[in-house]
């Protein structure tokens, strides 16, 4: 998950760097509500991965969902970044 985060950082940045005042603002309030959904969502998944379901092979199950819920933010700040400068 590691490099989905460093490529969702580089994203941002590059985004925030396009986008300029005021509009950045906007940029960085919706990253602000996307890691509380991020962090409200990894605990959904802890407790049905960890606590309600038994068994070891439910871990990398949970891995995964965590690990795409990070990689789908990451890709779709690229795309936006990508329209922007397609567009000038």
């Amino acid at each position: 998950m590691n490099s989905w985060d460093k490529e969702l950082n580089k994203s941002y940045n590059l985004l925030m760097k396009s986008l300029g005042q005021p509009n950045n603002e906007f940029l960085k309030s919706a990253q602000k509500e996307w890691i509380l959904y991020r962090d409200k969502e990894f605990e959904l998944i802890n407790i049905i991965y960890y606590t309600e379901l038994q068994g070891t092979m439910y871990y990398p199950m949970a891995w995964n969902n965590k690990l795409e819920i990070v990689m789908k933010r990451a890709l779709e700040l690229k795309d936006y970044f990508e329209l922007i400068k397609e567009s000038k």
